[in-house]
């Protein structure tokens, strides 16, 4: 077994890495039951204040009950394994939307059940007073035939939030620059005034990808006339969730 892989994570048994993310990283495991699940665990600088291991096991506890809806990875339980506290999660079958768009550009058909997907889900949260804050394709999870989409790491980034996870993550190499088009501009310019709005802009440029099969840069231009075959009434849709106002 790779000495980074850990045997168990409280009572679950770990079967296999996943992924990372900066310095968390997210395993498959076994539960007691036997039911398989994802577990998010986070690094040991986070647990070091008391006041935000509190906040952290509250804010968890709310989003528990907030993740039951089909557009959300459902978070199940918090633990703390030593001087790391971990999130458990249902575990989706399927991959991430970043794969899809590294082979190919959905039909519009899809993009447009996938942004149907993010935007329920995003509501779920929002209406609950949760905000992503770092939402990019690499947390939208889709099933092979999209039924399933599903939107990860709501709320999670209320405790590591978007500024510790892009400077770990760029720190080590492990997030493609491009990740930051992805962020509304105001996460960058007055973070402490994010809202909902900062969500929208992510998924708005995320459908921009889909819909044209470029990934974002500085500029966005209208996918009509990226793509010469969509309708210019699809540049409403994307460039309305892009607007600054």
């Amino acid at each position: 077994m790779p000495p980074e892989l850990p045997e168990t994570i409280g009572p679950f048994r770990v079967r296999e890495l996943l992924g990372k993310a900066g310095q968390s990283a997210v395993y498959t495991a076994e539960a007691p039951g036997g039911r398989v699940v994802a577990i998010k665990l986070f690094p040991a600088a986070l647990s070091a204040n008391p006041a935000a291991v509190e906040r952290f096991h509250r804010e968890m506890r709310d989003l528990i009950a907030v993740s039951r809806h089909p557009n959300l990875v459902q978070v199940l339980d918090t633990g703390q394994e030593g001087d790391r506290l971990y999130l458990v999660m249902e575990k989706v079958e399927g991959t991430s939307l970043d794969r899809v768009l590294k082979t190919r550009r959905p039909s519009l058909s899809e993009a447009f059940t996938v942004m149907r997907g993010i935007c329920r889900g995003l509501l779920q949260g929002h209406q609950r007073g949760l905000v992503h804050r770092s939402l990019t394709p690499r947390n939208v999870l889709v099933s092979p035939d999209f039924a399933t989409v599903k939107v990860s790491d709501l709320g999670a980034t209320g405790f590591e939030t978007a500024a510790q996870s892009l400077t770990a993550t760029l720190g080590t190499g492990e997030i493609r620059l491009g990740a930051l088009y992805y962020l509304a501009p105001e996460i960058v310019e007055s973070p402490g005034a994010v809202d909902a709005r900062a969500d929208l802009y992510s998924a708005g440029v995320i459908f921009h990808e889909m819909l044209t099969g470029r990934a974002p840069g500085p500029k966005l231009g209208m996918p009509s006339q990226l793509v010469p075959e969509l309708s210019p009434e699809v540049d409403v849709v994307a460039l309305r969730c892009l607007a600054r106002k």
